[in-house]
């Protein structure tokens, strides 16, 4: 059985107390009972307790989700006999894995939106100028792979790449919250997909 330092029990039992019980309903106290430790023990690693906790999650999500996101694209032995069925393999992909870390994505858009003053102090420190990119290009380079199999549907990305990851971004990560606007995820899908067609013929 792997055995845990003091600070990465805290990170272990918080992560999972996240995912049951969500953010605002997991407390300092619960956390450091259930990770056998004193709350002193937890603010000696965590001065700033929670914040600095959610601060720690959204680093390793933010990795496990770029790692995640290498492998959902097209493979050279995928087939799909229409652009739209292509766009809603890929975009489906991507809702299931926004909805996989739906808890602690809005903790942290929460803890941004109630403390933004310390949330500018942070970002140079996660490193967000270059982490946000990241994940956009391999956004981008998937799209541009669809682009690619489908050669006759003279589709262009070029000069909207920014713009296209931006406006899928902010729709699917608003509906994975909330399901704000959508009734289903195939509902969402089809939203999207007109979406991503008019700026690819546009």
């Amino acid at each position: 059985m792997k055995k845990y330092g003091a600070k990465e029990l805290i990170i272990q039992t918080a992560n999972k107390l996240v995912d049951k019980n969500g953010y605002a309903n997991t407390n300092i106290i619960e956390i450091a009972k259930k990770a056998d430790i004193s709350v002193g023990t937890l603010y000696y690693h965590f001065p700033k307790g929670k914040i600095d906790i959610l601060l720690v999650l959204t680093r390793e999500i933010a990795q496990d989700f770029k790692e995640e996101a290498k492998i959902l694209g097209f493979r050279e032995d995928m087939d799909f006999s229409t652009l739209e069925e292509a766009l809603s393999y890929y975009l489906s992909l991507i809702i299931k894995l926004h909805k996989k870390y739906r808890l602690t994505m809005a903790a942290w858009e929460s803890e941004i939106l109630s403390n933004l003053d310390y949330y500018l102090k942070l970002r140079d420190e996660m490193d967000l100028k270059k982490e946000i990119p990241d994940e956009m290009n391999l956004f981008i380079k998937e799209i541009n792979e669809l682009i690619k199999k489908f050669p006759n549907e003279n589709l262009s990305l070029e000069g909207k790449e920014k713009q296209l990851y931006v406006i899928a971004q902010a729709i699917i990560h608003k509906y994975t919250y909330d399901n704000y606007g959508f009734s289903s995820d195939e509902e969402l899908l089809k939203f999207l997909i007109k979406i991503v067609l008019t700026v690819l013929k546009d």
